[in-house]
């Protein structure tokens, strides 16, 4: 592990940990770069999540550890956000104006709001539809650089069955056509979430992708801890083309 561009401080209202933290964790770890993450802030509710009016003391909170640390290890800005298409310019505000470069998409609800993945459990395959219809209009886009935890339906399943596998393949094949990085995410084995599932990622390998692994940690001790072994011997052992850098 040389560089971290996912996870998350208690300013996202779900993780422990200041941002100061992570970068000293970061340092202790000797990456070579760490990008400082959390979820997008947002004006409509979705779980504990940060609220739009706190997004300027976040970023305050930021430059200050960012120039505290800048002569000690490599520091970058990413975000880990939904598709909503009514934020799209926001977005493109924060990545222009703001410098959040790296955006990585986590589709934890549905770009109308009417759906929350991680909490309904039932109906589960036309939800795994609109969530694969969702994540394809969000890669589509060309915004998104990673895709997180991709096989997130994987929760809900102890096997996938072929509805499961014919979504992931049409996910796959976007996120070949527009050179989206795809996240082995280790905070799936570190809640025992079912993702990343091995039948998934050989599906992938049929498609020209590159991957990258992600603590998702949501507190610092977890940057570098078992899960993260265990997600870097899931990616040796399928032989997967993973990347450092973005």
């Amino acid at each position: 592990m040389k560089t971290s561009y996912h996870s998350h401080t208690r300013w996202c209202k779900h993780a422990d940990g200041e941002i100061e933290d992570y970068v000293k964790k970061a340092i202790e770890l000797n990456l070579e770069m760490f990008a400082i993450c959390d979820h997008v802030f947002n004006d409509i509710p979705l779980g504990p999540r940060a609220p739009w009016s706190e997004y300027d003391a976040y970023l305050e909170n930021l430059k200050q550890v960012e120039a505290k640390y800048e002569n000690q290890i490599e520091l970058q800005r990413s975000i880990e956000a939904e598709y909503y298409p009514e934020l799209m310019e926001r977005y493109r505000m924060m990545k222009e104006k703001d410098h959040f470069t790296v955006w990585i998409l986590g589709q934890h609800e549905s770009s109308d709001h009417q759906i929350d993945f991680f909490k309904n459990s039932d109906d589960i395959a036309n939800k795994l539809e609109r969530y694969t219809e969702d994540v394809i209009e969000a890669l589509e886009t060309g915004f998104f650089n990673i895709l997180a935890h991709p096989d997130l339906f994987m929760m809900y399943y102890t096997k996938p069955d072929k509805h499961f596998l014919e979504c992931m393949d049409r996910i796959f094949r976007v996120c070949e056509k527009n050179n989206v990085v795809i996240e082995i995410n280790a905070n799936g084995i570190r809640g025992h979430k079912h993702y990343p599932n091995r039948e998934v990622f050989e599906l992938s390998k049929k498609y020209n992708l590159r991957y990258i692994i992600s603590s998702d940690a949501h507190n610092p001790e977890f940057l570098y801890d078992d899960a993260m072994r265990k997600a870097e011997e899931f990616a040796d052992d399928l032989k997967l083309n993973v990347i450092n850098r973005i």
